[in-house]
């Protein structure tokens, strides 16, 4: 993980956050990446799904804009998932896209459990801290 600030000054001095792994090329792998400001919560900054087919095998990096400011503390979680969670996540997230749209198509959501809802699932992840000087 890295961070670097703007060029500017006082309150519109921001920095944006990167957070960078590489991925094996053995394997078709998914991923979770959440970034927290303060202390980890319920509420991410970022929580976003990737597969690697785009960077299969190679080095990949997400950046978010410039929104952090001197002394955040900022923590990624890079999640290693398997693809029945991240498709999980795919169906909920397209399912409340979809709601109160009448142009959309509806969305069922995929599921482990039988007579229920939700994957069953082991999560591995790595996490690091930043704080912003």
């Amino acid at each position: 993980v890295k961070y670097k600030f703007n060029e500017l000054m006082g309150e519109n001095k921001k920095a944006y956050f990167q957070t960078k792994w590489t991925d094996p090329a053995a394997t078709i792998d998914f991923y979770r990446l959440m970034l927290h400001k303060g202390k980890p919560a319920n509420n991410s900054e970022t929580d976003n799904d990737i597969r690697d087919k785009p960077f299969n095998g190679l080095s990949y990096a997400q950046v978010t804009t410039y929104r952090f400011r001197a002394g955040d503390t900022v923590t990624a979680t890079l999640y290693h998932v398997d693809s029945l969670y991240f498709d999980f996540r795919q169906s909920v997230r397209n399912a409340r896209n979809a709601n109160g749209n009448p142009f959309a198509q509806p969305s069922g959501i995929h599921s482990t459990v039988q007579g229920g809802l939700g994957v069953f699932t082991v999560l591995v992840s790595d996490k690091r801290m930043v704080i912003l000087k």
